[in-house]
């Protein structure tokens, strides 16, 4: 995604010298917000928000959700980060995507699961995640320089995968919390349960489960930081949840509420997510798209569910991923033979990833006019005004 806020990656060398006082301290504040500048916005891979500030506010809730998961995440951030800087020569300027961070991140998040019965393996999480930021940038190379798909948490995935012999058999202990302690947390998490729907009590337990979480507040607080920024891919996430929870039953799979159907709708909620305004331009035909992904990622987690418990493996979000690459592979190629107008796909080069409202903003005029961009324009609106409206009576 595009970056924004602080400023541009500098090497704090390329200064021959400070002259004076106030030259010095603004070349060591500048030096100190850059080196926390790019692993913050390792966090923003999760929030759509480019911005380290953002990154910081993530950070510090997880600090406060769950210390060792918080310090398992930000130790994979920063040691996927220094690795892809200064051992794997990468341009400060891609790792600013969160990539790298986001992915080394997630892999301390999965350890951070094991840390409070066994804290030796926070020594564990520095090679993982040095491994992690190796695979971003092979597969950054195969999959989005040669065929323009995006890496998402495939190098998460593969390091979990190679990570799960080792800690199996570890009990999954129960992490300090410290707003469970909090009188006032408590009293709201469980009003949000017993008052949201259950498919809404779902959707928002699975955002909180991308982060190792069960938390109806912890998800509130990732959907709500969709809302200012992206409310489209947000309410095609929520849509993508819904549709994936009805459909759950036809597809021989668990009960919606049960924690397999809860995942299962997550996983095609993230699919929706994706196609639905983030990696595609966003038309109607996009929405429909994605909605379709939503429901074959649920397949396909009811589907590979049995075979990944008898491998012992975690399933992670590799239904998701294994349907969103496939659905945007399929969209380059029809790009090939039908003209993008007429299929209503037409797939965002990576380098101008970014949010829907950025591209109603900017880009209306120049791609894709006629009557279906004037409809999601409207249909954008609408989603604002409801927002407004309904938003601060419900949260």
């Amino acid at each position: 995604m595009r970056t924004r806020g602080g400023p541009q990656p500098v090497n704090p060398h390329s200064h021959a010298e400070c002259t004076g006082r106030e030259n010095a301290w603004t070349h060591l504040g500048r030096a100190v917000w850059t080196s926390g500048d790019t692993p913050f916005r390792g966090y923003t891979f999760l929030l759509l928000w480019n911005h380290p500030l953002v990154g910081a506010a993530l950070c510090l809730g997880l600090f406060l959700v769950n210390p060792w998961a918080g310090a398992a995440a930000l130790l994979g951030n920063a040691v996927a980060t220094a690795v892809a800087v200064y051992v794997l020569g990468v341009k400060p300027e891609l790792t600013r995507y969160g990539l790298f961070g986001g992915n080394g991140m997630f892999v301390g998040l999965a350890l951070g699961v094991y840390l409070p019965s066994t804290p030796a393996l926070l020594g564990l999480v520095v090679p993982l995640a040095a491994l992690a930021s190796l695979l971003t940038l092979t597969l950054f190379r195969g999959l989005s320089l040669r065929l323009q798909l995006p890496v998402l948490v495939l190098p998460f995935l593969i390091v979990g995968w190679l990570a799960a012999p080792l800690i199996r058999g570890l009990p999954i202990a129960p992490a300090f919390s410290i707003v469970d302690h909090l009188p006032l947390w408590a009293a709201l998490e469980s009003g949000a349960r017993g008052f949201l729907p259950a498919p809404f009590v779902g959707f928002f337990r699975g955002l909180s489960e991308m982060l190792s979480q069960d938390s109806v507040l912890l998800g509130v607080s990732i959907f709500a930081s969709w809302l200012p920024r992206a409310r489209v891919p947000a309410f095609a996430a929520l849509a993508g949840f819904i549709v994936s929870w009805a459909a759950l039953p036809s597809l021989g799979g668990p009960l919606p509420g049960s924690d397999l159907g809860v995942w299962a709708g997550t996983n095609g909620a993230l699919a929706a997510l994706c196609l639905g305004g983030i990696f595609l331009r966003p038309t109607i035909s996009a929405l429909l798209y994605a909605l379709l992904g939503a429901v074959g990622a649920t397949w396909l987690t009811v589907l590979i569910f049995p075979v990944f418990v008898r491998l012992g493996l975690p399933i992670f979000a590799a239904p998701f991923i294994v349907v969103a690459l496939l659905l945007l592979f399929v969209s380059h190629l029809s790009g090939r033979w039908v003209n993008a107008r007429k299929s209503g796909l037409a797939p965002v080069p990576l380098a101008e990833v970014s949010v829907p409202e950025d591209f109603f903003k900017e880009r209306v005029g120049a791609s894709l006019r006629g009557r279906e961009i004037f409809r999601w324009r409207r249909l954008h609106g609408m989603i604002r005004q409801v927002c407004n409206i309904c938003l601060p009576k419900v949260f």
